[in-house]
């Protein structure tokens, strides 16, 4: 199973670092700040948090306090960048006007950082020292509260483009990526919800088979989200397209 979970690991990094390049070169080109925003936490999150987190984890041997204290602040810092990208990402794209949108992004930035102290003073999993579960359980579910904010919010705009599809407008290729990243968004709360339960119950992630399994589970779930959502193949849309003319 460790196996399985590193190459999960592995396969995210590489399809997250893709398309985040992908997106940052895009923002480069346009201007645009939504993929400058969504590219930075994508690469933030796949090429630095979820190596360390491998690391820290005791995923290639155990590491003295001073280095597991290093590799976690690294990991703690690129997952904080992500968490508030996506709040950044929803706040800006969906909702700029709306002081409740403010007020949220406000809220999980706070947790964000309470949260990452919690986490960074914690023993090593692996280390046989009483560790406290809330810190780990309130991660995850500051990223469930983000990612259903992102999934729910595409998924509205997936139903109104699906709608104006039925009377002839609309973008297909668009209506699908809205779909596609809603879905990756809203499997990602779920999973991210069973961690948050699982780590108040004492399973631990890297070591316990649940917790490792559903991080494994979001990996794949996550790298097929993000590609076709923002770096689809060609055969894919085409693939698309075709199915929306029939």
């Amino acid at each position: 199973m460790a196996g399985f979970v590193l190459l999960c690991n592995l396969l995210y990094t590489i399809a997250g670092t893709a398309v985040a390049i992908r997106l940052l070169r895009l923002s480069k080109r346009t201007g645009g700040a939504p993929e400058r925003i969504i590219g930075t936490g994508l690469l933030s999150f796949s090429l630095f948090c979820q190596p360390l987190l491998v690391v820290a984890s005791g995923g290639f041997g155990h590491l003295p306090l001073w280095g597991h204290r290093l590799v976690m602040t690294g990991a703690l810092l690129s997952s904080a960048i992500c968490v508030l990208c996506l709040y950044l990402f929803c706040w800006r794209v969906f909702r700029p006007e709306a002081a409740w949108a403010r007020l949220a992004v406000a809220a999980g930035s706070l947790v964000t950082l309470v949260v990452s102290v919690g986490l960074w003073l914690q023993p090593p999993v692996y280390a046989d020292q009483p560790t406290n579960p809330l810190w780990m359980a309130l991660s995850s579910f500051n990223y469930v509260a983000c990612f259903v904010w992102a999934g729910a919010e595409s998924s509205v705009y997936y139903l109104r483009l699906r709608r104006r599809a039925g009377v002839g407008l609309g973008d297909p290729e668009l209506q699908n990526r809205f779909g596609v990243w809603g879905a990756t968004m809203l499997c990602g709360a779920s999973l991210s919800l069973v961690i948050g339960v699982v780590s108040l119950m004492g399973l631990r992630i890297g070591i316990d088979p649940l917790p490792s399994l559903c991080v494994a589970a979001s990996g794949l779930i996550n790298s097929a989200g993000w590609w076709l959502s923002f770096a689809p193949p060609a055969t894919y849309l085409g693939w698309v397209r075709s199915r929306a003319g029939a």
